[in-house]
């Protein structure tokens, strides 16, 4: 008889949908969706999901968890009591905080209390990137975590071979004002703007978020729905730039997804997204000046050469202050005296070697107790808030993108992109890295 397996979650997404797929080749697998929206059903919810889980937790091996949220603190906690191992896979927004849209799990206290200990007590959390990894270590230090990336599903219709036409991609579901910002249309359609005679796409956002944004669409800017895959396969194909500009992103399917398909990428230095992209296509840091953003890489081979963007230049403002008072609340009743001080470092992060279980062939750097501490400083300002409104959007940033973009479309076409989502990002990698942690 199969192991049993119950797979907990609020949306069936792309990466929802594959790892429940992974887990059917060597589990039953009982799905349970988790109903969230409106938030006037959450009560209901979490007493149909403690009944649920009273009557049926022991018929169970092992519990599944996408996200840390409202959804998950039951599971966790009744996978404690009853010596079930849970895994809870870190997304990106479940250690997030975005005051100004109210993004993330850590921008209510209550929710993010739910996060903190589902967090701390969750048999092994799965990070999507080391970024998150990082956060993860920071916000609840006596968890145990590795990073679990996520993975392309490999398809044959294209070879990676098939002719580029000068379009500027990019692909967001935005149906939201959060959405819109987090996901940084603002500044793709700033770009677009910028690059008037250049032939700009958007997959997946609604034409009409921009008249709620207060913002002019681009006219050069082509907004389509969401596509099925074998359609949004197709358009990456042909285009040669794929930019994703986002102010938060914990990883980005869509960006490996397209630099399987040998898009040029050209991303802003956020979150997991300098991960995919290792040292190739362009990384733009926000708030670097005009005469200091491009640093062309010296590589023997330019085909695999990157253009990075100097380093980041964060302004500390009292963030870091917020950051430690926001940890203290959320922390402060599950702290022992030899942790407190470990609580207080949301806003700060440190590294651990976790890795050694994960078969991905990127590896977890190990950092020295003096380099621990220069990353805690930069990991601290990179955990930030960013205040931004259209009226003030960063000038420099745009013409940098603006630069890069052009920069990338004067490129041969190359494959290199597509070698490395197949070393480091398909679905096979993930599924045997999950297999390795259960």
């Amino acid at each position: 008889m199969s192991s049993r397996a119950l797979f907990i979650y609020t949306h069936p997404s792309t990466f929802v949908k594959g790892d429940i797929t992974i887990l059917k080749k060597s589990y039953d697998v009982t799905e349970y969706c988790f109903i969230n929206n409106p938030k006037r059903r959450l009560p209901l919810s979490l007493a149909g999901q403690f009944f649920y889980l009273l009557l049926n937790i022991c018929r169970y091996d092992i519990v599944y968890i996408w996200f840390a949220d409202y959804h998950s603190l039951l599971p966790v906690l009744f996978s404690r009591l009853t010596g079930k191992k849970c895994y809870l896979v870190i997304g990106g927004y479940d250690v997030c905080r975005e005051r100004k849209y109210g993004y993330g799990s850590f921008s209510n206290k209550i929710r993010g209390m739910f996060a903190y200990v589902s967090i701390r007590f969750a048999s092994k959390n799965l990070c999507v990137s080391k970024n998150i990894e990082r956060i993860v270590s920071a916000i609840a230090p006596k968890s145990k975590h590795t990073t679990v990336y996520n993975g392309v599903n490999i398809k044959s219709e294209f070879d990676g071979t098939q002719e580029k036409e000068p379009v500027v991609l990019c692909v967001a579901l935005v149906s939201t004002l959060q959405a819109f910002y987090i996901k940084g249309i603002d500044r793709y359609n700033d770009l677009a703007k910028e690059m008037g005679d250049t032939h700009f796409t958007l997959v997946g956002c609604k034409a009409e978020i921009f008249e709620k944004a207060g913002i002019k669409k681009a006219k050069n800017l082509r907004v389509v729905p969401a596509l099925e895959h074998s359609k949004l396969a197709l358009l990456m194909s042909k285009s040669k730039v794929y930019c994703q500009l986002s102010r938060r992103e914990s990883f980005s399917l869509s960006l490996a997804e397209a630099m399987y398909h040998n898009c040029i990428p050209v991303i802003t230095n956020t979150g997991g997204m300098p991960e995919v992209t290792g040292d190739l296509g362009y990384c733009i840091t926000p708030d670097s000046p005009a005469s200091t953003a491009f640093h062309n890489s010296q590589t023997s081979d330019p085909q695999n050469s990157a253009n990075s963007i100097s380093s980041e230049r964060h302004t500390p403002d009292n963030l870091t202050t917020d950051l430690h008072n926001t940890a203290n609340s959320i922390s402060s009743e599950h702290q022992t005296p030899d942790n407190q001080n470990s609580a207080n470092s949301i806003s700060s992060e440190h590294q651990t070697p976790n890795n050694q279980n994960s078969v991905n062939s990127i590896s977890s750097e190990r950092h020295t107790s003096d380099n621990q501490t220069t990353d805690l400083h930069n990991t601290a300002n990179s955990i930030y808030t960013e205040q931004h409104s259209h009226a003030n959007q960063n000038p420099d940033l745009t013409n940098n993108l603006a630069e890069a973009v052009r920069k990338a479309l004067e490129q041969p076409q190359g494959t290199a992109y597509r070698k490395r989502i197949e070393q480091n990002f398909t679905a096979s990698h993930r599924e045997q890295a999950i297999f390795a942690q259960l």
